[in-house]
C-alpha cells in the first residue's frame, strides 16, 4: 500500500471477511518496482480494530515500531481481540508512507490460522501456537 500523501491522516484498513482472533501484526517497507529499490517504510504505527461497520473503533495498544529499511519484516504481537477489520495509522515514515502488511492469529468459526497478505510465513508461530 501506498498512501496518496505523506500525512498523518492516512490509513490502511482491512476487513478479514470474517470475525478473527488476531494476535499479532507484520509489517514489511515497499516492494521493488521494475528499475530497482523503493526507500519507503513505516517506521511507526498504531493499530485500531472493530468486529462490524457499526462499532467505534479500538485503539490495540500503544504506539508500535515499524521498520528500519525496505526489506526486513518487522513482527509485532498484539493482545488477542476478536475483530473482522483492522487498520493501521502510520505515525513515522521514512520518505514516504508505503507498507506492506500481514496479520496472525485465527478464524472463529475454524480451526484454521490466519494469515492474511504475503510478507514472510509464520514471523509470529510461538505466538499462535500459545
Amino acid at each position: 500500500w501506498v498512501a496518496a500523501t505523506a500525512s498523518p491522516h492516512q490509513w490502511l484498513q482491512v476487513d478479514l471477511g470474517e470475525v478473527c482472533l488476531v494476535s499479532g501484526v507484520a509489517t514489511q517497507g515497499r516492494a521493488l518496482d521494475v528499475n530497482g529499490w523503493f526507500d519507503q517504510f513505516v517506521t511507526a504505527y498504531q493499530v485500531e480494530t472493530r468486529k462490524t461497520e457499526q462499532e467505534n473503533w479500538r485503539r490495540q495498544g500503544t504506539l508500535l515500531g515499524g521498520n528500519t529499511d525496505l526489506q526486513t519484516p518487522m513482527g509485532q504481537v498484539l493482545e488477542a481481540t476478536e475483530c473482522r477489520f483492522v487498520r493501521i495509522y502510520p505515525v513515522a515514515w521514512h520518505k514516504h508512507i508505503s507498507l506492506r502488511c500481514e496479520f496472525y492469529g485465527r478464524r472463529l468459526a475454524s480451526p484454521h490460522r490466519l494469515a492474511i497478505s504475503g510478507i514472510a510465513p509464520s514471523l509470529l508461530t510461538e505466538t499462535l501456537e500459545g
